[in-house]
Order: C-alpha cells, then sequence, then structure tokens
C-alpha cells in the first residue's frame, strides 16, 4: 500500500526529471505510447478516398500519400489517385493502396513517385478511352520506383502505355499486359532496370495489334526469360524511341 509520502515523493521525481530530461518515467505495468508505424510519419497525408485529377498537375510535393489497405491483394480495391485526361501525378510516395493509380483516360502521366510496397497494382490502365486511343496518345510512367510486388507493379489492361526510366526490384512481374483481352494492347519499355525480379514484362495478348517495344533496359538477377511474350502479342526490339 503505497502512502501519501511514497504518492508525493514519486510525482517530485517525475516533475524534476521532466524539467531536466523533457520525459517522465514509465512505470512498469504501464503501456507505452506505440511509435509511429514505420511507412507513416508526419509528413503523410490519410487518402479517405479516390483524388481525382483532370487536365491538370498534382505535385504532391514530397509528401507521403496513404490508403488504409495492409498487404492487400483485393481485386476489387479503390485506388488512391484517379488520372483523367491530361492530367500529371508527381514528386511524392504512395503506401498502403491495394491499387495505387488509375489512369481512367489519355494523355497522362505519372512521374518520379515512388511505390515502397506495392499490394495489387500500383498502377493499372482501364478505360474505355484508354482503348480508343491506340497508336493516337498514350499514357506514361516516368522515373518512378516499385518495390516488393507479390504479383505485379504495373498492369496495362487497356490502350497503350510507356514506362520509361523506371525501376524495379524484389518482385514477381513487373509489368503485365493484360492476356485475357481480345483488345490491342501496346506497351513500351525503354531504359529501365529490373533487379530480382521473375520477369521484366509478360504479355500473353489475343489480339494480333498487341506489340511489347523495348529499348535500353538492363535487368540483373532477372529469371529466364526475361521478358515472357507469348499468345498474338509481338515483341518489337527498338534503336530509335
Amino acid at each position: 500500500m503505497r502512502t501519501p509520502a511514497t504518492i508525493l515523493t514519486r510525482v517530485l521525481l517525475a516533475g524534476i526529471l521532466l524539467l531536466v530530461f523533457g520525459k517522465a518515467p514509465v512505470e512498469a505495468g504501464k503501456k507505452k505510447t506505440q511509435p509511429l508505424l514505420p511507412e507513416r510519419d508526419r509528413n503523410t497525408v490519410l487518402v479517405r478516398k479516390p483524388i481525382i485529377v483532370d487536365n491538370a498537375v498534382f505535385d504532391m510535393q514530397g509528401k507521403t500519400y496513404s490508403g488504409r489497405d495492409r498487404d492487400s491483394q483485393r481485386e476489387d480495391g479503390k485506388p488512391l489517385f484517379i488520372l483523367k485526361n491530361n492530367a500529371v501525378l508527381k514528386n511524392g510516395r504512395i503506401i498502403r493502396s491495394a491499387e495505387g493509380v488509375w489512369f481512367r483516360g489519355i494523355n497522362s502521366r505519372v512521374e518520379n513517385v515512388e511505390f515502397p510496397n506495392v499490394y495489387e497494382d500500383a498502377i493499372s490502365t482501364r478505360s474505355a478511352k484508354c482503348r480508343d486511343a491506340v497508336g493516337k496518345k498514350r499514357n506514361r510512367i516516368i522515373g518512378c520506383t516499385f518495390s516488393r510486388f507479390k504479383d505485379k507493379a504495373v498492369q496495362l489492361n487497356a490502350g497503350e502505355l510507356e514506362v520509361r526510366g523506371c525501376t524495379f526490384t524484389n518482385g514477381v512481374t513487373s509489368i503485365r499486359q493484360n492476356g485475357r483481352s481480345s483488345e490491342p494492347l501496346v506497351l513500351h519499355v525503354y531504359d529501365c532496370t529490373f533487379r530480382n525480379t521473375h520477369s521484366m514484362a509478360k504479355a500473353d495478348g489475343k489480339n494480333p495489334r498487341s506489340r511489347v517495344y523495348r529499348a535500353g533496359n538492363r535487368g540483373q538477377n532477372v529469371n529466364d526469360p526475361e521478358w515472357e511474350i507469348s499468345g498474338k502479342t509481338k515483341l518489337i526490339d527498338r534503336r530509335k524511341y
């Protein structure tokens, strides 16, 4: 049983330590405050519903944008960002999102964005507008980094997509062209780096107009074959791009 004198002594001691060291001691049995999760810090923006960017530039200004997912492979997840026509998303970091970014228009790009822990897809294209623009306008992913993807990092479901100067590390399929689609899918992969991945790209499209163009890419510890191309998709090496 604690006497009033003992309690007063403890209170005085805690006050002295608080003044000297800026913190009070934690008593045995008391639960310590949990530290911030490693992925998050005070520069993190929690996204509760998709941010739509249309005919505009969204500069993340070096901040981290976070969803609420935890290592999810959900196919029906919602993205943090939806890019419509002529949209730019740049300069930041995306975490805890099963879907990350959706292209739902044409002539848009994601630039200098880091995806340190990819869940289902970091970036995917999915729109009739993308589909109708094949051979005319394409969406672009430039200078981004993708890490720890259990399935795939980038998914091309519709239209034409260029991936340039990106880095893919520690994952399975870096870029996937949807093999179930009977529509023409065109993928450009230029000056990218692949480390410890199962493949650089996988494509098994059913449409004879589907293409994978490549040039200037580098691989380190990538399985053989590095490019898994089958079905009616054609793999084409380019000198000028």
